[in-house]
């Protein structure tokens, strides 16, 4: 998945599919300033960031932060397939609950560890 915002914002507009002559068009932004910055050769500036969080309103969070997040109603399809999403959110919930059991069991006994192991191996299992 893309790390930056600069790999998220081509990663968005490759996969939105629309012509680049169209969205030059419809934001205003010159034809070869959407070539350089999708093809790494000039910086992604606000103009860019402005008009597509608001084309695709339902992707700006993640365009901006990449990340997302367990509320968010959007599964981000056009991006990924669900399965994928599915197992990115299953691999970030059990990142977050490694780290906060982590905190938790800091100083537990060799039993108690021993639990919280089963219960990963049954998480990772589903």
């Amino acid at each position: 998945m893309p790390s930056n915002i600069q790999e998220r914002f081509a990663h968005l507009v490759r996969r939105s599919g629309e012509p680049i002559q169209k969205l030059a068009n419809e934001s205003g932004i010159d034809y070869r300033r959407w070539v350089n910055v999708l093809n790494g050769r000039a910086r992604l500036t606000a103009d860019f960031i402005e008009f597509a969080a608001q084309k695709w309103v339902i992707f700006s969070l993640w365009l901006v932060l990449g990340e997302k997040f367990e509320n968010d109603e959007v599964c981000i399809n056009d991006l990924v397939s669900p399965s994928e999403f599915d197992k990115e959110q299953t691999s970030w919930k059990l990142e977050s609950l490694l780290d906060d059991l982590q905190k938790q069991y800091q100083e537990k006994t060799k039993e108690e560890i021993s639990e919280l192991i089963e219960k990963i191996s049954e998480l990772k299992k589903k």
